[in-house]
């Protein structure tokens, strides 16, 4: 009898200590799981949040784009009801006034208008990254339109720095051109000019026999020292160039024209 009590009482001390291992495990499990929901939930807190604010910024959009859709659509009732009204004197064919129908029709215009900038803003709203905030969205386009701005005024500055600096280009080369001596002519062909002489003409811009003769004997004789002075009339330098200059103009070669009659 003692010995059946022992075991008895043994047997229940043993399934006590598994009963409470079992739950103990089981415990754990449940706890472990609860407990990666919450933390899990945690996380998209800061999400839920910021879609809850943008919903809250976007609602009264949507409210008042139902309320201008609504004032729209009954106006459009009343038009096509005054439109059923009999014809009246100075009314359009349709029944109603002309003021009237033009001012149903300006101010259901308007609405449009407003339901139509409201869905603008309401896309460009929905395009938006979740969490950035409304000033500083508008910072970032405001210095990006900046910028925009401040290099077309550059690129337009450009254009006309490029543009007069082909003008000043323009210009250089006419004044270059202008002031490129001409193709000279043979002076020493002129009886009585040698290379001493034509050099000494040369230096004082006379290359060609039609500057010859628009200088004329004074011109000439103020580019000589003065002891030469009377050779120019004397030789007639003019005459031997105007001949020369005829000659070009025609289209012969000077060298060939006879020097017979010039003064020796």
């Amino acid at each position: 009898m003692p010995f059946t009590l022992s075991m008895t009482s043994w047997w229940l001390a043993l399934a006590a200590l598994l009963g409470g291992a079992i739950g103990w495990l089981l415990r754990s499990g449940k706890c472990g799981k609860h407990a990666t929901a919450l933390r899990a939930a945690g996380s998209n807190t800061g999400e839920a949040d910021k879609l809850r604010h943008r919903i809250a910024n976007l609602e009264p959009a949507v409210a008042e784009r139902d309320q201008l859709k609504a004032q729209v659509g009954r106006l459009e009732a009343d038009l096509k009801a005054a439109s059923a009204k009999p014809a009246a004197v100075a009314t359009l064919a349709g029944g109603i006034g002309q003021a009237d129908h033009d001012a149903i029709v300006g101010e259901r215009d308007q609405y449009k208008l407003q339901i139509a900038k409201l869905d603008a803003d309401l896309k460009a709203a929905a395009a938006k990254p979740v969490g950035i905030a409304q000033a500083e969205h508008d910072l970032v386009i405001g210095e990006r339109n900046r910028h925009a701005a401040r290099i077309s005024q550059l690129e337009a500055d450009l254009s006309a720095c490029q543009a007069a600096r082909a003008d000043d280009d323009i210009k250089i080369q006419g004044f270059m051109a202008a002031a490129a001596p001409p193709t000279p002519d043979n002076l020493q062909l002129i009886v009585g000019v040698g290379p001493v002489i034509e050099k000494i003409l040369n230096d004082g811009g006379v290359f060609t026999f039609d500057q010859m003769v628009a200088a004329g004997v004074v011109g000439i004789q103020d580019i000589l020292p003065d002891m030469q002075d009377a050779r120019v009339e004397k030789e007639d330098w003019m005459g031997q160039a105007a001949k020369f200059l005829d000659a070009k103009r025609r289209g012969v070669d000077p060298a060939t024209v006879s020097r017979d009659d010039q003064v020796k």
